[in-house]
Formats: structure tokens, sequence, C-alpha cells
């Protein structure tokens, strides 16, 4: 029969066993990431109450709303050209590789290697007697696993996939601007076309104007008085 004495011997192990177990927990890497919450207003505050906001896919490519061909063409070929945009997604491309690098570090590693060595021996050096030719083949692999004990590693992974996230709101932002300053300067560039159209058309109604109003006064049909400042300067 086990005496009291033998069944207390035991809880040292135990208690030691408990405390390894705590502080392995105490080292397990977290706690997990949770967003912060933001209050924005669904709409601006001048916006009509009926009508919905528009969608994010809406919105992706707005300035083709505005049906200018030419606008579109210019648009294409800033975003191919400007090296910020090529710069952003230069950095999306790195950060899904250093998430694939994070990835690998998961899974078991596997190393291989082969080689074959030919080698051919005089008849001067060899027991037999004669030329002789042997091959030697050599293979093997080798592979190992990491436990990922304390997360450490899958909280890698976690930190490379936020990190394509952050490379695709920096294209977002990169992009934002310069078909912004691009879509401002077209229409900057086409209200000034417009207004020199108008420019050249007044100039020329105003032509037209003194060419009719001098032929009435040369008919005399016109008195001088009635003729504009800017006809009787050349009357």
């Amino acid at each position: 029969m086990e005496t009291l004495p033998a069944r207390l011997g035991g809880l040292p192990r135990l208690a030691g066993v408990g405390l390894v177990v705590v502080a392995l927990a105490g080292c397990a890497v977290g706690p997990d990431y949770a967003a912060p919450g933001q209050f924005l207003p669904t709409n601006w505050g001048n916006a009509p109450k009926t009508k919905k906001p528009l969608e994010a896919r809406q919105l992706s490519q707005w300035w083709k709303k505005l049906g200018d061909v030419r606008l579109n063409q210019i648009v294409e070929r800033a975003v191919a050209g400007n090296l910020d945009v090529a710069s952003a997604k230069a950095r999306i491309r790195e950060a899904r590789a250093t998430r694939r690098q994070a990835v690998g570090a998961l899974l078991p590693q596997v190393d291989g290697f082969g080689s074959a060595t030919r080698s051919r021996t005089a008849a001067a050096t060899s027991a037999s007697g004669g030329n002789t030719t042997s091959n030697l083949f050599q293979s093997g692999f080798d592979a190992s696993f990491e436990l990922d004990l304390f997360g450490a590693n899958y909280r890698n992974v976690e930190a490379a996939t936020y990190g394509i996230d952050a490379a695709d709101e920096d294209l977002r932002s990169v992009m934002l601007t310069l078909i912004g300053d691009v879509a401002t300067n077209y229409i900057e560039a086409r209200g000034a076309q417009a207004r020199a159209s108008l420019a050249r058309r007044t100039a020329a109604s105003q032509r037209e104007t003194e060419k009719l109003t001098r032929n009435k006064f040369t008919a005399g049909s016109a008195s001088p008085v009635r003729m504009p400042s800017w006809c009787r300067l050349w009357a």
C-alpha cells in the first residue's frame, strides 16, 4: 500500500511541469492583432440623403466617367511611364516574396544532393594489368523541421501579409496622386483651350459687327454716334 509521503513526493514534479507549461504559454508571441475602431461618416454632410454612396469598384477608374478618350490615353501613358508607380509595384513584389519566405519557415526543409564520378586507371598502375574504368554515383537527402513552439514564424507570416496590404495601399496612394494631378492639369488645359476658342469667336463676331456697321455708315444708314467706340476710331 502506497503511503502518504510517497504520494506527496510526486507533487514537486507535477508543480515543475506546470510551471514549465505556464512559462511557455507566457512566452508565446501575441496577442492577435485587432484593427482599431474607426468612426467615420458614411457620406458627406451635404450629400443627398436618397443617393447611395459609390462603391470602391465604381471609383477605381473615375476619370473615365468624364468620357474623354484623350484623357484616358494620357492617364494610361502617365501610369506606364511614372517611376513612383514602378517603385510602388516593385515594393509589392518584394512584400510578396517576403511572405513566401516567411511561409517557407513553417514547412519542412529538404536538402538533396547528388554526384557522379568517372575515373580511368592506366595499365601501368592497374592491379589487373589493363586499363580500367570505374564509375561512382552518390546521392542523398537531408530533411529537417523547426517546431514553431512560440509562434514566431507564424507571426512573421502575419506581419508579411500586412506588409503586402501596406504596399497595395501605397500603390493606390501613388496612383491617386498621379491620376489626380494629370486629370487636374488636363482639365485646366482644356479650359484654357475653350476660353481661347471663345475669345477667337468673340473677336471674329466683333470684326463682323464692325464690318457691317462700317458698311451701313458708308451707305449713310448709320451715324457715327451709333457706331461703337472701337469702330469710330477707324472711321
